[in-house]
């Protein structure tokens, strides 16, 4: 068999012969034990278990990569969330910004409010609209990351599925 051992004895004898003494048939012999272990067995194992070792590192590799995305998702819808509701706060805040000005300005017609009241007024009125914007570019970053994340090109599918 292919994974037995083996082991094969080899005896040798020699023969002298010299003119002078004749045939000497006891001058020398040899007995050789040669065992033979066959380890195919043992590189097989270890080669299974090399390939088993590197199928497991590939599932738990795998997994963390899953469980990284899934984290990153919903941490995305997260600030997603946050980023409509700071949309929604700096709209308000523009909203309530206008309407001050448009109160001093008015109290400024009727000389109740100074240059410096009205400049300021103004001054909120810009600054809520920077406000604005830039939470609103927020919320589209954050929006086109995660389409990006979850693999979806089509919006309109994309925003079926957060509604």
């Amino acid at each position: 068999m292919g994974c037995a051992p083996t082991l094969a004895a080899t005896w040798s004898h020699t023969a002298s012969y010299s003119a002078a003494s004749g045939l000497d048939p006891a001058s020398g012999g040899a007995l050789t034990l040669a065992l033979s272990i066959p380890l195919d067995f043992l590189v097989t194992r270890n080669a299974v278990e090399t390939k088993s070792v590197g199928a497991a590192k590939a599932t738990l590799a795998s997994q963390a990569a899953a469980d990284s995305l899934e984290l990153e998702i919903e941490s995305g819808l997260y600030g997603l969330v946050s980023s409509a509701s700071s949309v929604s706060s700096s709209s308000k805040a523009l909203d309530y910004a206008e309407i001050n000005y448009d109160a001093k300005l008015e109290l400024f017609k009727l000389s109740k409010a100074s240059s410096s009241d009205l400049s300021d007024a103004q001054l909120l009125v810009s600054s809520s609209r920077s406000a604005l914007i830039s939470a609103r570019y927020t919320f589209l970053k954050g929006l086109s990351a995660l389409r990006c994340q979850v693999g979806m090109e089509a919006e309109e599918l994309f925003l079926s599925l957060l509604r």
